[in-house]
């Protein structure tokens, strides 16, 4: 009888200590996920900063898949629609819809909507889309100071 009650309790204990170890390699798995996400914004910004406009774009991109908050996601799916478009790196339907999925995750993006407006009226009115500059302005890239 003894036997059995122990086996009992040893069994319970070692069930509950596997599903412990899972559960916190789970947990693991996701915050190396979400960390990720914004390791890789920060990336970008970088490389904003930096002036490398392809590099930047594609990782804003890179961290909108990796981001788990729906407002951080939408900010990085603006940015990468902003730095495609200032950088003419993506084409009308592109930029579309990068600011669509802003919206989607973050519906009251102001900005993200102000620019598929703006989209939208510059195709209506047979307008194309206004011309990079040339050379890439370090105007609009902070350096950190306010």
């Amino acid at each position: 009888m003894r036997i059995i009650s122990f086996l009992k309790w040893f069994l319970s204990v070692v069930i509950l200590i596997t599903l412990g170890v899972k559960l916190i390699d789970h947990a693991s798995e996701e915050e190396i996920k979400y960390m990720r996400g914004y390791e890789l914004f920060d990336s970008a910004e970088k490389a904003l900063q930096d002036v490398n406009i392809e590099g930047a774009y594609s990782l804003f991109v890179q961290s909108s898949y990796e981001l788990q908050d729906g407002e951080a996601k939408a900010i990085a799916l603006y940015w990468a629609a902003t730095i495609g478009w200032a950088g003419g790196l993506a084409d009308y339907n592109s930029l579309v819809e990068l600011y669509k999925q802003a919206l989607r995750y973050h519906p009251g993006f102001d900005e993200a909507a102000h620019n598929l407006e703006f989209l939208y009226w510059l195709r209506a009115n047979k307008q194309e889309l206004p011309e990079p500059p040339k050379e890439p302005s370090r105007d609009w890239v902070t350096d950190g100071d306010v």
